[in-house]
């Protein structure tokens, strides 16, 4: 992530890592409950990290409002007989 590493991480981090950030394309409800039931390994923190890069990564390939889900009111329906007397049929 953003943090600079004195060494080289461990083998066991680095496979957290990527396991988590492929894990996260596919099923990232899966990924997210796992990253909360690691513990505090190095094999736990890396599956941490490579889930928040990959949260990281989308949200800035993402347009801004699409970014804000919560935004979004999907309950409004159009309305069914808006325009219907302005149809002509072609000819």
């Amino acid at each position: 992530m953003e943090r600079e590493l004195e060494q080289d991480p461990s083998p066991a981090y680095v496979d957290a890592f990527n396991a988590s950030y492929q894990l996260m394309q596919q099923y990232s409800d899966l990924a997210t409950e796992l990253s909360k039931s690691m513990g505090d390994t190095e094999r736990g923190a890396g599956f941490k990290d490579g889930r928040d890069q990959y949260v990281l990564e989308k949200n800035d390939r993402m347009p801004k409002w699409l970014q804000n889900k919560d935004d979004i009111q999907k309950d409004i329906e159009p309305e069914r007989d808006k325009d219907k007397d302005d149809y002509e049929p072609d000819r």
